[in-house]
């Protein structure tokens, strides 16, 4: 366990993960291992030795040996508060600065002390001496380890760090000889300027390492976050895993105190001159010197390796058994007097030096099972909390004894004896805990992500049981891990398991058979294994595969696979003949090919598609034109993925005319291909985003797939287009657009042009809703006003989106996030970094949009320059119904219609409103006939539709213009009284909302629940399209609106909170069920 130490052992294995430096070659390497090296040296040794026997030596002289106890406890008040502070710099410096900061600090500390021990008492600087070599311990680990996991990898580490650590104990074993000489001339005290100069140097040390390589976590803190928000975790200490760990932990530093105090008990005694301890501590830390370079360059490795985590964790217990047990002896009189002294004087080089080396090696290994997260969480509280906390509980326990009860050396000695042994008995329990722990970071995948070196013999062990297991979950996990082991046989391995029972693993062995590339496996074995397989998808992968690792005889083995029954393995056939059987292949596959092709059967032609697919090969360009204009869907959407493998530019046109298609997955297809197209369909894309007679929808979808190229060339093309006319559209544009440094002065000009367009326009919005708020509407004036509030929250949106791209290096990616927080403290921190970053022309009128609420008060506080030119008086809806499509949503100008039609007023659209909004068009027709006493099916609009959708719970946190796309294909269905709507049992592939009328579900004869107006049932279709769990049925005549699978799941993928709607209904009806349920047992009571 990591712990401080009175004898300050040399530093063994360090913790955590270490990452790649980009090291040269090996001249590198080993300059930088000797470099870390001299900072073991001055950095760790130096400081050690002469400020722990200078700090020790004076406070005993001072305060006696039985005050020991008592500095314990100071230690365990200030190291855990020092620990605080060190995290919290953690957390806001660059490493390099941390390090060398905290070096300096150490250096003025050092000199400070020695100060005071010359021209001050020594009592109260004593104390200050006892806290600060504990606190110097924390550094020192620090500097050397903290620098070399950032600049070594795992591999390199498990090379270099016990020659690194070499050099403390040479340092300890040299100044502790070179002690007793230097004190015939200096004074104890003078030890701390020794101390300070070794510190020094490693300063410079530090220096010259951090200039001339880079630390990977400094240079990562320089980088972009690209990982979402992870939820909170559990506490750290929450795992049984670890709390054995803090158990170990827990009674390794009773251990360790224990045997301190009686060492110093003993030592004062036989030395009780100060100039004589001093003396005898530095052979003593010559002595501990010697036998940690011995234990760090020959023990710990070979220990590690022949007798695992346990045998290495067990060897400082047994020897404090054992030693303690001799002394144990002694002490009653067997020996002379003097044997006791010895003995503890082993004990605790012993303690120093197996504690740092071979037992700190292995405590660092139990930390790897934990994820990366946890694993410093553990690390950090174990070293920084519990170890002084513990500390101050040994302190005050050993004062209890020695203080009040009387012990003495042997009383001591005796209890070393009980702790130890109870220490041994607790790494056994910890060692079946380990091997779970391993089991479950296996299943978890945490061994594979390179934070672990899988060369432990218990690791192994467990990987190889798990490959002989019969759960496929547990091998599947291993098989990702073995080539990990070195000198493991893989091909054998896939080779026994290809016999396993599970279709799973079979299919995961066949996978990484091909992974294994041409002669990486034996075809005869593989080729044996598809006439022996008979399920179709495993069939396929192993002719995928045999066609892979044997194409030099790919015709004779695919040929006979043609015709075979399951088109999966006939797939697979043929895309090993187009890819692997050269010109003889390609020409024995292509007649039946053209055949499927050219077919009246659609599931021909999509077979032939799925082909082109899988197969990925150049050419065929004409082939995928026939089947991208095909009239079947499927046949379409196969087509498109196949796009990307063909690589001409002649077929992206028609992936682009495919953005309007009317069926969704095609749709989705074509801007999945578009994506990965590069920069190739950008021409097609730029006409297509261009054209005023396309279809604004599908406009807005290339300009999404215009920002997932991400090049220049489309950064470039989105951003001629961001003045577009029409507002949706614009912003489509402006959002699809990433943050990246070094924009030019065209880009900043259009994005400063685009930032006054959404200001004028914000400025407008809040000027109309003002006027609205000052003389409501009739009609439908709420959903005005909510349509405008929509419309300025996405102008706000689009202001702080062009300040992030105006200034990448700003991060405000979470500002918009601040700013919509209920946390006024946060938002008013938000404005204030939006105000840095504004420019003077506009700061003033962000800044009054921004930090008001009030729409008065926005317009009072704006600039005279920006202010609307004139009031719209009391006819809003009539001024956004007739405004620039610039300025208003389509579905703020339909709202904006159905408002007027609904109080009474003659409105006669303009013919390109009519051709552009399908709202208005739809309005427009139904004016006649939008009268209360007309059939309500006859007069159901879309808009109608959409605000009886936004009325239901699922769909409350949607804006109504999301709703659009799903309630123009919400289909109304009637309902007589007793009619059945859905039997239980049936396949579920739609939900419904209820309109008018109620329902009720149930099973049989027993009622689940009745529904009424804004309820919906079927939701669960959704999400899980299985059979239905109840069956309902009309109780009164009911009219409900009908939304397909597609349709919903649609509307899912593009806004979470129709799922947190979903989720929140059956949470609701859970709690109902379970009341009722209550209610029915209390009944019963």
């Amino acid at each position: 366990m990591n712990n401080s130490s009175s004898g300050e052992a040399p530093g063994g294995a360090p913790s955590g993960s270490a990452r790649p430096a980009g090291l040269a070659g090996r001249a590198d390497e080993v300059r930088l291992t000797l470099l870390l090296f001299l900072l073991s040296f001055f950095g760790l040794g130096l400081p050690r030795i002469y400020t722990s026997n200078a700090a020790h030596t004076i406070f005993i002289d001072a305060y006696g040996p039985e005050f020991i106890p008592y500095a314990y406890v100071a230690q365990a008040v200030f190291i855990p508060l020092f620990g605080y502070l060190f995290m919290k710099a953690d957390a806001r410096l660059p490493l390099r600065s941390l390090v060398i900061g905290s070096m300096a600090l150490d250096f003025l500390v050092l000199l400070g002390m020695w100060s005071g021990f010359t021209f001050t008492q020594l009592g109260p600087m004593a104390w200050v001496g006892m806290i600060w070599f504990e606190v110097e311990f924390v550094l020192c680990s620090l500097w050397l380890w903290g620098t070399a996991t950032q600049l070594l990898d795992l591999r390199q580490g498990k090379r270099l760090f016990g020659y690194i650590s070499a050099g403390e104990p040479l340092a300890i074993i040299l100044g502790g000889l070179a002690t007793p000489f230097a004190l015939r001339f200096i004074a104890t005290k003078d030890l701390l300027l020794f101390s300070a100069a070794g510190v020094l140097v490693a300063i410079c040390v530090v220096l010259y390492i951090t200039t001339r390589y880079s630390l990977q976590r400094d240079v990562a803190e320089q980088l972009p976050a690209e990982a979402p928000e992870r939820p909170a975790a559990r506490p750290w200490y929450a795992e049984r895993y670890v709390q054995v760990l803090v158990g170990i932990v827990i009674i390794s530093q009773f251990g360790y105190f224990f045997t301190d105090t009686v060492f110093y008990l003993e030592a004062s005694a036989r030395y009780p001159e100060q100039q004589e301890l001093g003396a005898f501590l530095g052979t003593y830390m010559a002595a501990v010197g010697i036998v940690s370079l011995i234990s760090s360059l020959f023990v710990s490795g070979p220990m590690l390796k022949r007798f695992g985590l346990r045998g290495a964790l067990l060897l400082l217990p047994v020897l404090l058994v054992v030693s303690a047990s001799v002394g144990t002896v002694a002490g009653f009189g067997f020996a002379e007097t003097s044997a006791l002294f010895w003995i503890v004087f082993i004990m605790k080089t012993l303690d120093q030096s197996i504690r740092y080396t071979v037992d700190k090696t292995a405590s660092v290994s139990l930390n790897q099972p934990l994820p990366a997260e946890q694993r410093m969480q553990v690390q950090t509280a174990l070293e920084s909390i519990i170890e002084p906390l513990v500390g101050g509980v040994c302190g005050l326990l050993l004062a209890l004894l020695l203080q009040v009860l009387g012990f003495g050396s042997h009383s001591i000695v005796v209890a070393i004896v009980i702790v130890a042994a109870a220490w041994g008995l607790l790494v056994l329990v910890q060692d079946r805990y380990y091997r779970g722990a391993l089991r479950l970071a296996m299943n978890a995948r945490r061994l594979g992500t390179g934070q672990i070196s899988i060369d432990d013999p218990a690791t192994i062990a467990v990987i190889q049981d798990a490959l002989e297991s019969a759960s496929p979950g547990r091998v599947i996990n291993a098989l990702g891990l073995i080539d990990k082991i070195e000198g493991f046989d893989r091909a054998a391995c896939y080779e026994r398991l290809l016999a396993h029972p599970a279709e799973p693993v079979r299919y995961e062995v066949i996978r990484l058979i091909e992974a294994l590339g041409p002669g990486g496996f034996n075809p005869a074995r593989m080729k044996a294994q598809v006439e022996r397989e008979t399920e179709p998808a495993l069939r396929a992968a192993a002719v995928r595969t045999l066609a892979t690792i044997d194409p030099a005889n790919a015709t004779n083995n695919l040929l006979p696979l043609l015709d075979a029954g399951d088109q999966p393995v006939r797939r697979e056939a043929f895309v090993g003949l187009l890819r692997h059987g050269g010109i003889e292949g390609i020409l024995r596959a292509g007649e039946p090919l053209l055949a499927a092709l050219r077919s009246a059967d659609p599931s021909q032609r999509h077979f032939a598609a799925s082909v082109l697919e899988s197969a990925r090969v150049a050419g065929f360009t004409n082939e995928l034109t026939l089947l991208l204009l095909d009239t079947d869907s499927v046949v379409r959407s196969a087509a498109l993925r196949a796009v990307g493998g063909a690589r001409t530019d002649q077929l992206w046109p028609h992936a682009v005319a495919l953005l309007s298609d009317p069926h969704m997955e095609v749709r989705r297809a074509a801007a999945d291909a578009l994506a990965h197209s590069g920069d190739a369909a950008l021409k097609p894309l730029a006409a297509f985003l261009a054209s005023a007679e396309t279809d604004r929808t599908a406009r807005q979808r290339a300009a999404r797939v215009l920002g997932a190229i991400g090049s220049a060339a489309a950064r470039r093309c989105l951003l001629q287009h961001l003045a577009i006319a029409d507002r949706k559209i614009g912003e489509a544009v402006l959002f699809a657009l990433r943050p990246a440094p070094g924009i030019d002065d065209d880009e900043r000009r259009a994005l400063r042009d685009h930032q006054n367009q959404l200001i004028a326009r914000a400025v407008q919005t809040t000027a109309w809703r003002a006027a609205l708020d000052a003389a409501p509407q009739a009609g439908a004036g709420l959903v005005l006003r909510r349509a405008l509030s929509d419309q300025l929250e996405s102008d706000l949106k689009g202001l702080f989106h062009v300040l992030a791209l105006l200034h990448p290096e700003a991060d405000m990616a979470d500002a918009w996030t601040s700013f919509r927080s209920a946390d006024a403290a946060r938002r008013s921190i938000t404005v204030e970094a939006v105000e840095t970053l504004l420019q003077t022309d506009v700061r003033a009128a962000v800044l009054a949009l921004l930090e008001h609420d009030d729409d008065r008060k926005r317009l009072s506080a704006l600039p005279s320059d920006r202010r609307p030119p004139a009031s719209v008086g009391g006819d809003v809806a009539r001024a956004l119904f007739e405004a620039p499509a610039s300025l208003v949503t389509p579905w703020t100008r339909a709202v904006a219609l159905f408002t007027l039609i609904k109080a009474g007023a003659a409105v006669t659209p303009a013919a390109n409103i009519l051709a552009t909004d399908p709202l208005c068009a739809e309005l427009d027709a139904a004016q006649a006939s939008m009268t209360r006493d007309q059939p309500r099916e006859q007069s159901m609009l879309t808009i109608e539709k959409v605000l009886i959708l936004r009325n239901t719970p699922i769909f409350d946190s949607v804006k109504e213009e999301q709703l659009v796309d799903v309630a123009a294909h919400a289909e109304p269905v009637e309902l007589g009284a007793g009619t059945t709507l859905f039997e239980r049992g049936q396949a579920g592939h739609a939900m419904y909302v209820v309109v008018e009328g109620r329902i009720k579900a149930h099973i049989g004869e027993k009622t689940l629940a009745e529904l009424g107006p804004n309820d919906v049932v079927g939701e669960m279709a959704a999400l899980d399209p299985e059979p239905r769990s109840a069956s309902v049925t009309a109780i009164e005549p009911t009219l409900l609106l009908r939304i397909s699978n597609q349709n919903l799941q649609l509307l899912i993928d593009h806004n979470p909170d129709v799922a947190r709607g979903i989720i929140k209904v059956l949470c609701a009806r859970l709690r109902h069920d379970d009341a009722k349920a209550a209610g029915t047992q209390t009944k019963a009571a």
